[in-house]
């Protein structure tokens, strides 16, 4: 038998995945928002967890990447563990640029896999086909 071919992010998502991308930044979020789209994703944009969760009740979404230092009161991370709740069918992922222990610390009690800012397309590709490893050390 042939061996299985791997299924990329452009065909997994060419019947119109769907994904929301919450990020604060605008210069960060105009950069995902490009390689996102390259990848054949329909891509909704929020700038806090408020917004997120605005747009989460409005549509259907694949999956969130999402900042976990956000204005709005409402952190990446409670954002996701809400959603996860909500719309269990959804895959979620986390980035951020700091760097320390107290985004070492939130990471360590997440299910969800980790995206260090600047991320490159490869490893933004390997969330969207859900071949990402958990939060790496």
């Amino acid at each position: 038998a042939p061996a299985p071919v791997p299924v990329s992010a452009d065909v997994a998502f060419a019947k119109g995945g769907r994904m929301l991308l919450v990020e604060d930044d605008a210069s960060v979020a105009a950069v995902a928002l490009d390689l996102l789209e390259s990848f054949g994703l329909e891509v909704v944009l929020a700038e806090s967890g408020p917004d997120a969760l605005k747009a989460l009740q409005s549509a259907r979404f694949d999956i969130m990447l999402t900042d976990i230092v956000m204005p709005g009161g409402m952190s990446g991370v409670d954002l996701a563990r809400q959603a996860a709740r909500d719309w269990p069918d959804m895959r979620i992922a986390l980035t951020s640029g700091y760097v320390g222990d107290d985004v070492d610390q939130v990471l360590a009690d997440t299910p969800w896999p980790f995206l260090r800012k600047p991320y490159s397309t490869e490893q933004l590709r390997s969330i969207i086909d859900g071949r990402a490893s958990l939060p790496a050390e």
